[in-house]
């Protein structure tokens, strides 16, 4: 199989990527379509820098952990598609279905969400009450 990937900062094109077969809760697809977005282009400028930012926020989980950037890494999130098959125990539309995804991290299923924010602080009133003046 064909595949784009980010290599040392580069994308480079690869013609020996074993063909996938989806496992259990994945589906496999035939790109239709695919555009590449800023955080990708960023990504392949500044992809050391994103992962030590994302490593450093708290409350978020981190969902670029599993990307190692002395690997090929197989970017592109954002996708038309259509279903070719489904892996076992996989509840997914029939093979021929046309799709549009965005895929996710595998990293970001294992995450813990985030906690809740904390309330708000109650507004407070921009008049004073004459007994709170200072004379």
């Amino acid at each position: 199989m064909r595949a784009a990937v980010l290599r040392d900062g580069a994308m480079v094109v690869r013609d020996d990527v074993p063909e996938p077969v989806p496992g259990p809760g994945q589906v496999l697809v035939a790109v239709k379509a695919c555009g590449i977005c800023g955080s990708d282009l960023h990504f392949a400028s500044h992809g050391e820098e994103m992962l030590a930012a994302g490593a450093e926020m708290e409350g978020m989980p981190d969902t670029l952990a599993d990307i190692d950037l002395a690997t090929d890494v197989y970017m592109g999130h954002e996708f038309s598609a259509e279903v070719l098959d489904a892996g076992p125990g996989t509840d997914a539309p029939a093979a021929g279905t046309k799709s549009e995804a965005k895929a996710e991290s595998k990293s970001e299923s294992k995450a813990t969400p985030p906690a809740p924010a904390p309330a708000p602080a109650p507004a407070s009133s921009k008049k004073e009450s004459k007994s709170s003046r200072k004379s």
